[in-house]
């Protein structure tokens, strides 16, 4: 038994030395992005850790939680917000709740709901005291001039990572989108939506709130509304950590402008740091749970 346990506390995740095994996912994982974890000491005192030991906040975590999505135990985990979330839901005001495409397919998965029946989960919501559900996801503001470079974060976490890597481009940096109604309840799958405030939890935090439920008995609710937000204007997209990389490098010898969307996790929101655990079959059956979701917007329209 290990004599030596390292907790590592951030306003945005936590490490919690006690429950890690010192399987190495989450480095294996944070080293293709910003190697804010690595091994630390020697022997049966190995643990995972940030250099020195410092807080996750000030070390080059970008809060992408993608070590959270590789962790078998729950060792590296989201700072929780459910219960100021139920809070909100207690006082009896039925907020709005806008949801993620890629939030619903992962709390299909995480739920057990049998047949991949979203309208469960939405069922499920208004359970717990949410009012109108809306089918969201944030629009891209282009801001750029035609002819000229803007880079846009899709979340704080794309932000953090240029600020890292690549300080000298941030004079080419838009704002993330962000929920302009605060009262709402954002349910996304991405935990560095966090760091911008406000009502915002993840899937795996609203399972968290769901699981009491008996989710495969009940009825199954439809959207009050579908608002996916789009762009201005054609943008160019780079995917995980190689797609903006190879972006920058255009960038840097004259081959790109325009507006570039930029999504740090691998394969997009899909797999944000706010999903369920990884697990084997787990991108089939997303891109299915996707597909229902896909045909459900394309006959609504």
């Amino acid at each position: 038994m290990r004599e030596r346990v390292v907790d590592i506390e951030g306003s945005i995740l936590r490490l919690d030395g006690g429950k890690c095994i010192v399987c190495g996912r989450c480095i294996a994982i944070c080293r293709k992005i910003t190697s804010a974890l690595d091994y630390a000491y020697r022997s049966i005192d190995t643990a995972i850790s940030t250099p020195f030991n410092v807080k996750l906040d000030e070390s080059t975590c970008i809060a992408c939680g993608q070590c959270t999505v590789y962790c078998p135990v729950g060792a590296i985990i989201e700072v929780d917000s459910t219960r100021r979330i139920k809070d909100i839901l207690g006082r009896g005001m039925r907020p709005t709740v806008c949801i993620e495409p890629e939030a619903i397919i992962g709390l299909c998965e995480a739920l057990n709901v049998k047949g991949g029946s979203y309208g469960k989960i939405l069922e499920a919501l208004k359970r717990i005291g949410c009012g109108r559900i809306i089918l969201w996801k944030p629009k891209l503001k282009v801001t750029a001039r035609r002819g000229s470079v803007e880079l846009i974060p899709y979340s704080e976490a794309e932000a953090r990572y240029i600020q890292v890597r690549h300080p000298d481009l941030l004079r080419y940096m838009a704002n993330s989108p962000i929920l302009d109604d605060r009262d709402s309840i954002w349910i996304t799958p991405c935990l560095a939506r966090k760091i911008g405030g406000g009502n915002i939890i993840t899937v795996r935090e609203t399972a968290r709130l769901l699981t009491p439920l008996d989710i495969n008995s009940l009825p199954e609710a439809d959207f009050d509304e579908i608002k996916l937000g789009g762009v201005d204007r054609e943008v160019v997209k780079a995917v995980g950590v190689e797609g903006i990389e190879r972006v920058i490098r255009k960038m840097r010898s004259e081959k790109v402008e325009g507006s570039v969307a930029l999504y740090v996790c691998p394969d997009g929101c899909l797999y944000g740091g706010g999903q369920p655990y990884m697990e084997l079959y787990t991108k089939i059956k997303r891109e299915e749970i996707l597909a229902q979701i896909r045909n459900k917007i394309e006959t609504t329209e």
